[in-house]
């Protein structure tokens, strides 16, 4: 038997069936209530609640047979699909010609009386089938057809009920989302940032590790004078590509925040012994091949502090970026120095980081400015 379509839009059906995403999940016990139920009150030994699927009918709870799916065309719901019944009895299917020779009847489960009652959602997409069937021919008339459709309809408010929960959660995690990104970035926002790092930091100190974290801090030179000169619609265009060119010098793992108008920050985890200058000298280049090609009326410039922790440092993320954050004022300072008159346009900013001892120093240009933790200036 061919694989008929089931509704008049088979495509808006499938969807709406994958929305319910009850297909090869595992048995819950208020499915299998409702087939235990529909076999006892009926009296008969085989009962199971369907799927249709494209091509396949599963079974998502079952009494008396031990098959999991069967092919479509070798389905007894077909017929109820094709005439688009809600409920079909069939006293003794070995003499109904449209079931003879259905495998299920001509072969070795030796069905005869069957019966099945479509599981219909509110907009009129058929689901599955609430079915029961026996060895042996049964009276229709004797047949509690009624409560056979009374089940059907409990199957049906579950699965609308299972829809909505599943559409609740994934409003929940959206909802969660917005609420952890910086909407104009997609970063993570101070909310989003403080739940990670908290984690993260909390394994990093449990036990001795050589891994570490960095709290780089960037902060957005001139970021006014942008929005008073040009607007603050090219404001906001300055910020997305700030974030863009930070996020293309950090590695994937790596976790990017806006905590503030113009300020980032990148969470830097199971950092080893990368040279500080290396991630620096990444964001000088992003930085100075954007501001070659953009042709913008300005320049685009971030001044950096960055702070270092390990296991065995116990400052929490606020305090780790205040320490970048002074670090990062020194290097706006210099920014600041820069302005005057006869000051030199390249500075080389000395410092000790006990952590980086083989990288001792940090490059300040007049487009990016970088400072480590002030704690380790020397």
């Amino acid at each position: 038997m061919n694989n008929p379509s089931i509704d008049e839009n088979e495509k808006e059906r499938l969807e709406s069936l994958y929305r319910h995403e009850i297909l090869d999940t595992l048995p819950e016990r208020e499915y299998d209530d409702i087939t235990w139920l529909t076999a006892k009150t009926c009296e008969v030994p085989i009962a199971a609640i369907s799927f249709f699927d494209g091509d396949r009918v599963w079974l998502k709870s079952k009494i008396g047979v031990d098959i999991s799916e069967i092919a479509r065309g070798d389905s007894l719901c077909e017929y109820a699909l094709m005439d688009r019944e809600d409920l079909v009895v069939v006293p003794d299917a070995s003499v109904d010609p449209r079931f003879a020779n259905n495998p299920q009847v001509a072969g070795g489960l030796g069905i005869r009386f069957y019966a099945t009652a479509l599981l219909i959602t509110s907009e009129n997409h058929v689901l599955g089938a609430l079915t029961i069937a026996d060895t042996k021919p049964r009276d229709y008339a004797k047949m509690p057809t009624d409560i056979l459709r009374a089940f059907a309809n409990q199957i049906m408010q579950t699965l609308e009920l299972r829809c909505k929960t599943i559409e609740l959660e994934r409003a929940n995690v959206e909802l969660r989302n917005l609420s952890l990104r910086d909407e104009l970035t997609g970063f993570y926002n101070r909310r989003g940032l403080q739940a990670i790092a908290d984690q993260y930091l909390m394994q990093l100190r449990t036990r001795e590790t050589e891994a570490g974290a960095w709290v780089m801090l960037a902060d957005m030179d001139g970021l006014k004078k942008i929005n008073d000169r040009h607007g603050h619609l090219e404001g906001s265009a300055a910020i997305v590509t700030t974030s863009r060119l930070l996020a293309s010098c950090v590695r994937g793992s790596d976790v990017l925040s806006r905590i503030g108008g113009d300020e980032f920050v990148a969470f830097m985890i199971n950092t080893q012994h990368t040279p500080v200058s290396s991630v620096m000298k990444r964001i000088q280049e992003a930085f100075d091949n954007h501001n070659s090609t953009a042709k913008k009326p300005y320049r685009l410039s971030v001044s950096v502090g960055i702070a270092k922790t390990d296991h065995a440092d116990t400052r929490s993320l606020a305090e780790l970026i205040k320490a970048a954050d002074e670090g990062m004022y020194k290097a706006k300072q210099n920014n600041r120095l820069k302005s005057i008159p006869g000051f030199e346009s390249t500075h080389i900013h000395r410092s000790v980081d006990p952590f980086m001892v083989s990288d001792p120093f940090m490059i300040s240009s007049e487009k990016l400015h970088i400072s480590t933790d002030p704690r380790h200036i020397s």
